[in-house]
């Protein structure tokens, strides 16, 4: 058992180290697909980072997207 808790912290370890996405990885971390993502950025209601042509998002700005959607 001690096996799946190692595994399951190196997993919330990684999580919380990585602080961009790529569009595919944000669009599953709203649980939305890919094409919808595009279309939030594009009316600028989710912020973007641009690296070079590499457009990537902040965990930051979609936990406060999430929050923003709250009613």
């Amino acid at each position: 058992m001690k096996k799946y808790r190692f595994v399951d912290e190196s997993m919330q370890m990684m999580s919380e180290a990585k602080k961009l996405m790529n569009s595919k990885e944000a669009a599953g971390y709203l649980c939305i697909c890919p094409r919808k993502l595009w279309e939030l950025s594009k009316s600028g209601r989710i912020q973007t980072v641009r690296i070079d042509r590499a457009v990537r998002y902040d965990v930051v700005d979609l936990d406060s997207f999430i929050e923003q959607q709250k009613r």
